[in-house]
C-alpha cells in the first residue's frame, strides 16, 4: 500500500485541485508536486474572468466522475492488453519462425527484429501495473504518476526501435519472396509479407 503524498503549501498559495473526494481530503498540484491536503484549509480562488465558478461539488458529480474514471481505466487496460497480445503474437507466430528458418543470417534477423522483445517487456510491465492499479480504491490509484514514471522508458525503447526501421525495410525487401511464403505457411493471409509490414 502506498502512503499518499501530503501537499505542503502556505497561506496565499494557489493549488490546482485535481481530485475531490468525500471525507475532507482533496488531491491537488502545487509547484509541480501532486499530493493530498485537507479541503477545509483552502478556499476557492476566483479570477476576474471566471465564467462558471464552482462553489460546491454535488455528491452525484463525484459519483459520476468515479464511474467515468473506472470506464476510462478499463478501456485503457483493454487497449493495452490488445496491444501486448498483438506484439506477443507477432513475435511467437511470425518472427520466431523466421529466426528458426535459414532465410537470413542471425545478424540480419537481429536487425529486422530490433529491440521488439524489450518493447514487449515494457508494455507487459505497464499492463501489469495498470491491472494492479485497477484493484485499488479510486482514491489510491495514481494512473498519471504511473505514465509519468513509465514514459522515459517507453520513449527510449520506441526511439531505439524506430531508429532501426530503415535497416529492417532493406532486409524485408531483400527477402520479400521467402518471408512472404514463410508468413503464409504460418497462417498469414496472402501476401504474407504484409503481416511484417503492417502489423
Amino acid at each position: 500500500w502506498v502512503v499518499p503524498f501530503k501537499l505542503c503549501f502556505k497561506k496565499g498559495d494557489i493549488i490546482t485541485v485535481t481530485q475531490i473526494e468525500e471525507g475532507g481530503w482533496w488531491e491537488g498540484t502545487f509547484c509541480e508536486k501532486t499530493g493530498w491536503f485537507p479541503s477545509n484549509y483552502v478556499k476557492e480562488y476566483k479570477t476576474q474572468n471566471s465564467l462558471s465558478p464552482i462553489t460546491s461539488t454535488p455528491l452525484e458529480l463525484i459519483a459520476q466522475q468515479k464511474v467515468y474514471r473506472s470506464v476510462v481505466l478499463k478501456d485503457l487496460i483493454d487497449s493495452e492488453k490488445a496491444h501486448v497480445s498483438e506484439l506477443q503474437g507477432l513475435m511467437k507466430n511470425f518472427l520466431l519462425p523466421v529466426e528458426k528458418s535459414d532465410i537470413m543470417k542471425i545478424g540480419e534477423y537481429n536487425k529486422l527484429v530490433g529491440n521488439l522483445s524489450e518493447i514487449i517487456e515494457v508494455h507487459e510491465g505497464l499492463l501489469m501495473a495498470l491491472d494492479e492499479m485497477a484493484t485499488m480504491p479510486a482514491e489510491e490509484q495514481r494512473i498519471g504518476k504511473l505514465f509519468l514514471t513509465t514514459a522515459p522508458r517507453l520513449k527510449q525503447v520506441h526511439i531505439c526501435y524506430c531508429s532501426s526501421h530503415p535497416q529492417a525495410v532493406c532486409i524485408l525487401d531483400k527477402y520479400k519472396q521467402e518471408l512472404s511464403a514463410l508468413m503464409e505457411a504460418n497462417g498469414a493471409s496472402s501476401p504474407g509479407l504484409l503481416v511484417l509490414t503492417t502489423g
